[in-house]
């Protein structure tokens, strides 16, 4: 599925990956339609999340660890059982390349 976004760029799937001026870019479209650009990266493990990462809601989500992202702000909303203990997880971020 193709969504057009306002810079020309085309979104092919729920979730993509671009590189642009050697930013490693993750692309995906939430559940209210609007179009979150992100720093593709986990700020935990590193995983590439545009590649390998799963999308609900206005969130991204690392399959590795269970670590999920917000689309708008990139802040960390929830951390896996196993990574309770470590409060970074509340307080890691992705940035955010595009604010609406």
């Amino acid at each position: 599925m193709r969504f057009p976004t306002r810079q020309g760029m085309t979104i092919l799937s729920n979730l993509s990956f671009i590189t642009i001026a050697g930013l490693n870019l993750a692309v995906f479209r939430g559940s209210d339609g609007r179009a979150h650009i992100v720093d593709a990266h986990c700020s935990n493990l590193k995983v590439n999340l545009a590649l390998s990462g799963t999308v609900s809601g206005d969130y991204i989500q690392c399959v590795k660890d269970d670590w999920k992202f917000h689309g708008d702000t990139g802040k960390c909303s929830s951390v896996s059982k196993s990574d309770s203990g470590q409060l970074r997880g509340n307080t890691s971020k992705l940035a955010v390349h595009v604010h609406h």
